[in-house]
């Protein structure tokens, strides 16, 4: 299967989840209204910040990442930080 857009992505979790778009929007911080939650799925250019975009990846479990969105690597690893090497105590 094709990879899904931020959009396409996060309404089938969404709706896989039987989760309104209140619920989701409600699982980021700080919370954003369902219109919010609309937008970023409908045909808009719209999408969630960066750091949202980050959260959904993980409230998701993956299923929506922040990549899908059309942030590049860089900018996630510039707002997430480096990830600690493997062995290294954080």
């Amino acid at each position: 299967m094709a990879k899904l857009k931020g959009r396409e992505a996060l309404r089938h979790w969404r709706k896989l989840k039987n989760l309104s778009q209140a619920a989701v929007g409600q699982m980021v911080v700080p919370p954003v209204k369902a219109s919010a939650v609309t937008r970023w799925e409908d045909e808009s250019d719209q999408r969630p910040d960066v750091a949202t975009a980050i959260q959904l990846e993980r409230v998701t479990g993956g299923e929506v990442l922040a990549t899908a969105w059309g942030y590049s690597e860089e900018h996630l690893t510039a707002v997430r930080g480096p990830t600690p090497a493997a062995g290294v105590a954080a």
